[in-house]
């Protein structure tokens, strides 16, 4: 996949060179200079004067790893990519745990990845350091009653990890409840909440609980949040705070113990300091902020959360290991639901038991032409830039790398779009960061 060869490998202190000196390019100081290195590694090495020889010319990418009681090297010619060499990073932490080596002539398959006794939770999968930290606040915060606010990118798992919450609650054999408050209309939205008696408005034929009220004695999992109107805002607090609902038309309050677990993908923060987001409601729901890694912070867990997608399927087929340093290598804006619509397309498209290499590559770049499209009346250059803006924080020198043009040129570019108020900027000097602005994914003709 990365289109690079083997220079030269460290067993027990001694050089084996899997190519001639007139072939690898790679001077010996610089091969062990780089031997030196325990861990995963991209390097760009400068260009030589023209005057060398052209077997001595050096690549310009080369990615150094440990393997056995030595270190390889993989060298080309163009610089590797981050993505790449997180995929290599990826695949060796994979087979440095891997304990059963596969039989001969059997396809190297993915086995099903150990997960330790107290972080399993049904529904939820992975053992890497930032889910772990996810899973310990989980069983920390759900006896208590307190309300739990789940901040992450959308396809993180935020329902499956509302639910786990309150199944490991002393509110268990109660109700779950779930309303997504971008789906519910605002004009409904409370009758939909807190319920109605019967003649309260034309149409009201027969009463209705509430989900609040359907919710007693449970959880309501209250899914996003930031979107849910201000009128609803201040409804919602009231109830909250007397443990009581009044349905729309009753002369008297009825009584509703409920935990709130509240889940969004919008930054309340700036809702709150933007005045779309009351502050009262705010503090009142964020007793306890769980933030949700997205999936490219999670890449350990990617052969787990392989083997527990394709292990569902009405057929089961297991993913071979070539295929993981594909799925590491992608961006996963989706997160796991997008890697969930991978695996099952590419287990669709496959013959056989196997999910094999080129079956994924296939899938991710048919997601990838139609995931980015370029925005209509913007330059090739701005719309690259604003992509890769839409996934969070970056600095100048780090875009003007990924579109390869100078940090000056990138500055002017950032300049424009922070003037037509597409990028976000914060810090000063050095420190300074950019993101996308939400109008900045729908203006495409200023």
């Amino acid at each position: 996949m990365l289109r690079a060869r083997v220079l030269f490998h460290r067993l027990d202190g001694k050089y084996v060179d899997r190519e001639s000196q007139e072939v690898h390019t790679l001077s010996s100081w610089t091969m062990r200079r780089l031997a030196r290195c325990e861990t995963v590694r991209s390097w760009r090495i400068k260009r030589r004067p023209e005057f060398w020889r052209p077997e001595q010319r050096r690549p310009r990418g080369v990615i150094t790893f440990p393997v056995g009681n030595g270190n390889a090297c993989l060298a080309r010619s163009a610089p590797f990519r981050r993505n790449e060499a997180r995929a290599v990073r990826t695949v060796l932490r994979f087979l440095a745990t891997r304990n059963d080596a596969p039989g001969a002539g059997a396809p190297p398959l993915l086995p099903e990845a150990a997960v330790p006794r107290r972080h399993r939770i049904k529904g939820l999968v992975g053992s890497c350091k930032p889910w772990r930290r996810v899973l310990e606040q989980v069983w920390r915060v759900a006896p208590a009653r307190c309300s739990v606010l789940l901040q992450g990118e959308t396809g993180t798992g935020k329902e499956l990890l509302a639910r786990a919450i309150h199944l490991a609650s002393n509110r268990a054999k109660g109700p779950f409840v779930t309303v997504n408050c971008a789906a519910v209309h605002a004009e409904v939205m409370h009758s939909e909440l807190f319920g109605h008696v019967r003649g309260a408005f034309t149409g009201a034929d027969r009463n209705r609980r509430g989900l609040l009220r359907e919710a007693h004695r449970g959880t309501l999992f209250l899914d996003e949040l930031g979107d849910m109107p201000m009128p609803m805002q201040v409804a919602l607090l009231r109830a909250l705070e007397a443990r009581a609902v009044r349905p729309l038309g009753a002369a008297r309050e009825v009584p509703a113990d409920v935990r709130i677990v509240a889940a969004t993908h919008q930054d309340l923060e700036r809702m709150v300091k933007e005045d779309t987001f009351r502050e009262d409601l705010y503090h009142r729901i964020n007793v306890v902020d769980i933030h949700l890694p997205p999936l490219r912070a999670r890449l350990p867990d990617l052969a787990a959360l392989a083997h527990h997608v394709l292990s569902r399927m009405a057929q089961p087929k297991s993913l071979h290991m070539d295929a993981l340093a594909a799925l590491a290598s992608h961006d996963w804006p989706g997160n796991v639901r997008e890697l969930d619509n991978v695996l099952q397309a590419a287990a669709l498209l496959s013959n056989g038991d196997t999910v094999g290499p080129e079956i994924v590559e296939q899938v991710l770049a048919g997601r990838s032409r139609r995931a980015k499209p370029t925005p209509h009346h913007m330059p090739p250059r701005s719309a690259a830039v604003l992509r890769l803006l839409q996934r969070g924080w970056r600095s100048a020198p780090h875009l003007a790398e990924r579109v390869g043009v100078s940090t000056r040129t990138m500055n002017r570019e950032l300049g424009r779009l922070a003037a037509r108020g597409l990028v976000e900027v914060v810090g000063e000097a050095r420190a300074r960061r950019y993101r996308g602005t939400v109008d900045g994914r729908r203006d495409s003709s200023r």
